[in-house]
């Protein structure tokens, strides 16, 4: 069944959550070889045309670059492929608009246990909207 998996998608946010998609994502390629790509996605803030604000985005972009080649090294032992992303945007859209564009078949996302007394709340969380929005199959891991 891994084999109809070819390219996985994990979004990171780079929490501590995020080690178990990665750990996940290293079994799934391990077994299958498929290409394998980690993708942050920074949300937008202020006016676009501000300067100020395009270079502190600017900032935020090269240090998530820097952190997902880290993430990355982790699969050097592997022969696939990993491709890091930073974007700006909608996190749950610009990660289900990524997966389209890119013929991702997997996404692999990390989330939360929904908390009864908070559960609109708990399900309003990007995890769950990509979840929901996804047009390719969704890994949820809690």
């Amino acid at each position: 069944m891994l084999n109809q998996y070819q390219h996985l998608l994990l979004p990171m946010d780079f929490s501590e959550k995020n080690q178990v998609a990665l750990d996940s994502a290293y079994n799934i390629v391990s077994q299958n070889p498929a290409r394998l790509t980690l993708l942050h996605v920074i949300e937008p803030i202020g006016i676009i045309d501000d300067d100020e604000i395009q270079d502190f985005t600017d900032q935020l972009v090269a240090r998530a670059d820097s952190e997902l080649k880290t993430r990355a090294a982790q699969f050097s032992d592997l022969d696939v492929d990993v491709v890091c992303t930073t974007q700006v945007g909608n996190r749950s859209r610009t990660v289900t608009a990524f997966a389209v564009d890119n013929n991702v078949d997997l996404i692999i996302v990390s989330s939360h246990p929904i908390q009864e007394v908070h559960s609109a709340r708990s399900m309003a969380s990007v995890s769950y909207q990509i979840a929901v929005l996804a047009n390719c199959a969704v890994l949820l891991l809690k």
